[in-house]
């Protein structure tokens, strides 16, 4: 029997929080993961990117390659490029995903983890972007600050 969409897709995103993660060595208490994808007529392209909360703070991915005291940071480089890599492998995944199921892959999809809960919540959205997506991390990220 063949898989639906949703299960398929869920897996992929729950390897897309392992990586980040990872990344992070665990010191995370939220992790953040967004995607925006432009569709042209078939020929496709993508942005993502991904932050955390730790100890109460945002950090972008990479204030992670600094010191930033307590113990956090100091992540070499090589797994940063790494980190990114394996995620745009699963953007890519969750694209074919959707072509195969003959579903629109959404052009905005933002996603929080929970560490403790364990818990992963996704926004999609379906309409067009013609920001850049680290505008949208950008925007996302200060949005969650002011909370």
């Amino acid at each position: 029997m063949e898989k639906t969409l949703e299960p398929q897709f869920a897996e992929v995103q729950a390897g897309m929080v392992s990586i980040c993660l990872e990344y992070c060595e665990g010191v995370a208490s939220e992790v953040y993961i967004v995607v925006v994808y432009y569709d042209d007529d078939g020929a496709y392209s993508f942005e993502s990117d991904f932050f955390f909360r730790i100890r109460d703070k945002l950090h972008k991915k990479i204030a992670l390659q600094n010191d930033l005291g307590d113990g956090i940071g100091n992540v070499p480089k090589n797994r940063l490029y790494s980190a990114i890599k394996m995620l745009n492998g699963d953007v890519k995944k969750l694209i074919l995903l959707c072509k195969e199921h003959n579903q629109p892959m959404p052009n905005v999809m933002k996603l929080v983890y929970d560490v403790k809960t364990g818990k992963l919540e996704a926004d999609y959205k379906y309409k067009p972007v013609k920001d850049l997506s680290l505008t949208i991390s950008e925007k996302w990220m200060v949005s969650i600050e002011g909370k």
